[in-house]
């Protein structure tokens, strides 16, 4: 999962690097249920001239696909730096937007969310105990414009939304992930658990005894190869060819 992945680049095996881009797009699943973490043109050394720093403060200059990832701190870019606690944020950011089916902050101006994330506010997993308290919230405060997210599948826009709310409203999730995702969205880094910490939280136990193995879980999510051929014969068939005529 994407969670062991980052406790591998934080450290946990030797490699000292802070990912900056964990998202969804980036965690890849095999046919047999195995996750692996992708996107590591954006990982950042941790250690510099041999010595292990506490903080850092290199911003990566190729971040603009990731903004709405990235944690409050890598974010303000103020004297206190980053550290690897920066990738759980981005953690609890990919946890709502698989769990919600639309990105936080999309469509939201840059600016405003970083002055957001900076004043605390962060994503929420939807559900029927989270959506009335959301709704209470004023627009600029929104992480999510739920009534208009396009869900990506090729519906219109407003019958989808619809009834990817109506389902949000309906649903529960348990009170264990709701508490995993706000310990890893906790605007100051230093009251977040590590990755090693939230790999022990119970969250993870209640779903080791669920009895669903993970591609059964994906089913019937289209494979990354056949979606690709797919594309492909799908632009060959748009193509407008017209025989030439040749004329001796």
């Amino acid at each position: 999962m994407g969670l062991e992945g980052k406790t591998y680049v934080a450290g946990g095996e030797g490699v000292a690097h802070v990912h900056e881009a964990i998202r969804a797009s980036h965690i890849l699943v095999s046919a047999c249920g195995r996750a692996c973490l992708s996107g590591l043109r954006y990982a950042c050394h941790i250690v510099e001239n041999g010595r292990w720093q506490r903080n850092i403060h290199s911003f990566p200059l190729s971040t603009s696909r990731n903004l709405n990832w990235l944690s409050p701190e890598l974010l303000e870019q103020n004297i206190h730096g980053y550290n690897e606690k920066s990738d759980l944020y981005s953690v609890g950011v990919t946890v709502c937007e698989l769990a919600n089916g639309v990105v936080p902050f999309a469509g939201m101006p840059n600016t405003l969310m970083l002055t957001e994330k900076v004043r605390g506010c962060a994503p929420l997993l939807f559900d029927c105990t989270t959506l009335p308290l959301y709704e209470e919230l004023e627009p600029n405060q929104q992480t999510l414009n739920v009534h208009h997210a396009d869900s990506g599948v090729g519906d219109s826009v407003a019958s989808t939304s619809n009834v990817q709310y109506k389902a949000m409203q309906e649903r529960r999730f348990t009170e264990a992930f709701h508490q995993f995702a706000e310990l890893c969205l906790h605007k100051d880094p230093v009251l977040r658990p590590s990755a090693n910490q939230m790999l022990a939280h119970s969250f993870f136990k209640q779903c080791r005894r669920g009895s669903a193995t993970v591609p059964e879980l994906l089913y019937p999510v289209t494979p990354t190869y056949d979606l690709a051929s797919m594309l492909a014969a799908e632009k060959l068939a748009e193509l407008d060819i017209e025989p030439d005529q040749w004329d001796f």
